[in-house]
């Protein structure tokens, strides 16, 4: 993947990545870095640049929600969705992406898993409960007490997730 970034050289040990209010990376290096070096940095930090590019991207602004980026926004929550589906080894069949009013998530019964665009207008823990709600509903497909057990099993705090999800409504 191929990502566009300025690079400032100084008497520096360490190389620093930075994603500017405008989505722009900037790339701070010692002197003796060379450009081949900061672009495989760069190549192996991609999710998280494309990741913090989306947020600063998606930030509200005046109170209304400029557009997203609905390609950058699949990428991340795939790689969200796949990653937690590993690691809490919970399978699903497959993934859209809707833009809803109403619902931030959603599972079918045949493990199909949507997810709303407008995720990327919450903070990280609540994407990831999000996806981790849907994901539970793999195992079950209801909210029942073994639903909510297991929930608080794979996501701590998913209680607190769930309350301060409800008040913030996807119809931003």
């Amino acid at each position: 993947m191929l990502i566009d970034f300025t690079l400032i050289h100084k008497k520096i040990k360490n190389i620093y990545i930075r994603v500017n209010r405008e989505g722009n990376v900037v790339v701070t290096a010692p002197i003796r870095a060379t450009h081949l070096q900061v672009s495989k940095l760069i190549e192996a930090k991609h999710k998280w640049i494309l990741a913090v590019q989306l947020r600063s991207k998606s930030q509200i602004h005046n109170h209304s929600l400029p557009a997203i980026d609905k390609r950058l926004a699949r990428e991340y929550l795939t790689s969200r969705l796949e990653l937690l589906s590993s690691a809490n080894n919970l399978n699903y069949n497959r993934v859209s992406f809707r833009s809803q009013k109403t619902r931030w998530g959603s599972c079918s019964s045949r493990k199909n898993i949507s997810l709303n665009y407008k995720l990327l207008t919450l903070k990280t823990e609540l994407i990831d409960y999000v996806i981790l709600h849907e994901l539970a509903h793999t195992k079950h497909m209801n909210h029942s007490l073994e639903f909510w057990n297991f929930l608080e099993l794979i996501c701590v705090g998913a209680k607190k997730h769930h309350r301060e999800l409800k008040h913030s409504l996807p119809n931003l």
